[in-house]
């Protein structure tokens, strides 16, 4: 069994050099990580920046992707309504699926769910209390998340790319939220949804011009629980981020404070 220990060990041979060959191999011997909590207590321990790198690839190629599709669909998930079958599904990945409304609730076991180039998808709706991540990404026509907040134990979330979806109140329900993907949003035009409180500790915002509300800075700064955050911004606006967030990578960059 690989358990926390073991992912810890494997961060103190991480490659330096970084190339997709090299991560390849070093990844060989990890097994696909099927809860956020063999990965959680990572996150709480003061890492290097190289470490850090290992932990997001562990989350993003262990953690993520270890979703795979897991029943034919037909690309039209909102058409199936077979309970006995839906009922066994702990994980769910839709690719391409022709579906305007996407209900996750359907799915009472669920834990991870990917919803990715649904290019018909209007909404997605969730009544489930145990899942813990949630990939929805390139959905062009995704103006309307419902209920999301009814996960409960939600984790890791990344919504990329949805350009028509402007409402991201539920972001600040989530109390147990730590990784969050918000890349690509053209309609996001401030962080007020992120309550000060928050749990996220790995934050993305790239490709966004969020940076340019005047606002942004502080908002960021006052997330005492933010150690690695990737936002597209200038080089004053970067160095300005690495002042007020003196803990925090910004950007791949080592905290200020270990500098001093």
């Amino acid at each position: 069994m690989q358990d926390a220990d073991f992912l810890l060990n494997k961060l103190t041979s991480m490659p330096s050099s970084w190339s997709v060959e090299s991560v390849a191999s070093w990844l060989e011997d990890v097994n696909n990580i099927n809860i956020f909590e063999k990965l959680e207590s990572l996150l709480d321990i003061d890492l290097s920046k190289n470490q850090w790198r290992g932990v997001l690839t562990f989350l993003n190629q262990k953690y993520s992707n270890s979703t795979e599709p897991t029943h034919d669909f037909n690309n039209a998930f909102e058409k199936f309504s077979d309970n006995i079958i839906l009922d066994k599904f702990s994980s769910v990945y839709l690719l391409d699926d022709k579906s305007k409304v996407i209900d996750f609730s359907k799915l009472s076991n669920l834990k991870k769910a990917k919803a990715v180039m649904a290019y018909q998808c209007q909404e997605l709706t969730f009544n489930n209390p145990d899942l813990e991540m949630l990939n929805a990404g390139f959905l062009p026509k995704l103006n309307k998340i419902t209920n999301l907040q009814s996960a409960i134990d939600l984790r890791y979330l990344t919504i990329v790319k949805c350009n028509k979806l402007n409402d991201f109140s539920f972001v600040g329900q989530l109390k147990k939220l730590i990784y969050l993907d918000l890349s690509n949003n053209k309609l996001i035009e401030n962080l007020d949804f992120i309550p000060e409180d928050s749990e996220i500790k790995v934050l993305y915002l790239l490709e966004s011009n969020i940076i340019k509300n005047k606002e942004t800075i502080a908002r960021l700064s006052s997330m005492k629980n933010l150690k690695y955050l990737y936002i597209k911004a200038n080089k004053l606006e970067e160095k300005e981020l690495r002042e007020c967030l003196p803990n925090c990578f910004v950007n791949g960059e080592e905290p200020v404070a270990r500098q001093l």
